[in-house]
């Protein structure tokens, strides 16, 4: 797949860099037939994880290659074999780097301080606000709006996908990708791992990690 930047202002990365998706067209039988997959991985919780977060392909497009292989991911294979119904479909990757499922709307000033010898030599502290940009719903809607002036406003089957953090996204949004697209389309979710129990325990503080994101 080929690397596609959004020019929304809005659908920026944690760290403010531009949103990004991979897409690879379809051919033959697919051409009117849609994937749009959400890349997956985790959350952050905190504004100080956030901010670590926004340091890693997770929060920021910076080092994002130009291109991108599909084809040895199993529902975005190319391989009729192994992917027999989507094989050769018009496959959408986007890329994660919102760390809340694509869910966000804000933006909020982190402020970090050190007072570590390895970063001044007087070991005094420094203090650095520094913008976080917690914008996934506006990164989807970016993403939305290009594809839909792309051939997806034409699509007779659409399958909106996802695994982990995004197979949730999967189930939040869904409905709202149905909106929009041909009445007559058959438009179906797939979420992978995507369904996450209310679950605490002194391992796994899911339910109060999440009330925190």
């Amino acid at each position: 797949g080929v690397l596609h930047t959004l020019r929304d202002s809005r659908a920026v990365c944690l760290d403010g860099s531009p949103a990004a998706y991979y897409f690879a067209p379809g051919t033959s039988t697919g051409k009117t037939k849609w994937l749009v997959w959400h890349e997956g991985g985790g959350w952050c919780s905190t504004p100080h994880g956030c901010w670590l977060r926004s340091h890693t392909s997770l929060g920021s497009s910076v080092h994002y290659p130009p291109t991108m292989t599909l084809g040895n991911i199993g529902y975005l294979s190319a391989n009729r074999h192994i992917n027999p119904m989507m094989h050769n479909w018009n496959k959408v990757y986007i890329k994660y780097c919102d760390g809340g499922s694509y869910a966000g709307n804000a933006r909020l000033s982190y402020i970090s301080s050190s007072n570590s010898s390895h970063d001044n030599e007087d070991n005094s502290t420094q203090v650095v606000a520094r913008q976080l940009y917690l914008q996934g719903k506006a990164i989807l809607t970016a993403v939305k709006h290009t594809l839909m002036r792309s051939g997806l406003q034409n699509a007779t089957d659409v399958v909106i996908g996802g695994c982990s953090a995004g197979g949730l996204a999967v189930f939040m949004h869904a409905d709202w990708w149905r909106q929009g697209l041909p009445i007559n389309a058959h438009v179906t979710g797939l979420a992978d791992s995507g369904f996450f129990l209310e679950y605490e325990s002194a391992l796994t503080q899911y339910v109060s990690k999440m009330k925190m994101a």
